[in-house]
């Protein structure tokens, strides 16, 4: 976090006085700083586990594609989602890969402000599943940290 304090330049340079003041109140601001900061990364994880209570298999992802947090249900999604370098995920799935990432990227890239539906197929170890990738945008930014997509995954049922 950078704070930058300013006054106008015709105000002249900032006097001794002036900042013993200041450094007076940087370690106040420095833990003010700091508890919001935890605040907000509590706030990404409460919201991971309410969705869990419900049933929600969800996941948040960064701008950087990597995982910001999971809870459990999504973390029992072993089979078709892989974990990858740098805390990223993929599918594994190749086609159902490349929708992730394309979708991934139209996020990203602001293209995109409506969510989108990956369909993962069953294999042997994991059933089919269907991955909703919710772009986190406008209003949605203040209620998540530094996450840009929601990930909520859902188990297909057979109909027979």
């Amino acid at each position: 976090m950078v704070i930058s304090l300013e006054r106008r330049f015709d105000s002249g340079p900032v006097t001794r006085q002036e900042l013993s003041a200041l450094d007076a109140l940087r370690p106040h601001v420095a833990r003010a700083a700091q508890l919001a900061a935890r605040l907000r990364l509590q706030k990404d994880e409460v919201t991971l586990k309410i969705l869990e209570k419900a049933g929600i298999a969800a996941a948040l992802v960064g701008s950087g594609r990597q995982l910001l947090g999971t809870n459990h249900a999504f973390d029992a999604l072993e089979g078709p989602i892989a974990p990858r370098a740098f805390e990223r995920i993929a599918l594994d799935d190749q086609t159902s890969n490349l929708l992730f990432t394309s979708a991934l990227a139209a996020i990203f890239n602001g293209n995109v402000d409506e969510p989108l539906f990956i369909a993962v197929p069953q294999t042997e170890a994991s059933p089919a599943l269907i991955l909703h990738v919710l772009p986190l945008c406008k209003n949605a930014r203040d209620l998540f940290a530094e996450a840009r997509a929601l990930l909520i995954a859902s188990a297909t049922v057979r109909a027979l």
